[in-house]
């Protein structure tokens, strides 16, 4: 399944270059491992989407273990072009 989702320009750039491969995120959607989510660099403040995207796809969805109930820890891996 792909998903399209708001990305904030911190967190976008981080995971853009690498850095992050994991968000801690609420459950609102039924992501599993193997899901591709297209991540969007959006402006809150501004309400702008700054045509920037990066595609990842889940490799692991953590919940239980101190995760809030109805939140997980999500791992992704940057998909290449």
């Amino acid at each position: 399944m792909n998903y399209i989702l708001t990305t904030p320009p911190k967190v976008f750039e981080s995971i853009k270059a690498g850095l992050k491969k994991a968000v801690f995120r609420l459950i609102n959607r039924n992501f599993k491992p193997g899901d591709t989510l297209i991540l969007q660099e959006y402006e809150p403040l501004t309400k702008i989407y700054t045509g920037d995207e990066v595609t990842v796809a889940i490799t692991h969805i953590q919940t239980g273990f101190g995760i809030p109930h109805g939140y997980c820890m999500m791992s992704f891996d940057i998909v290449l072009p």
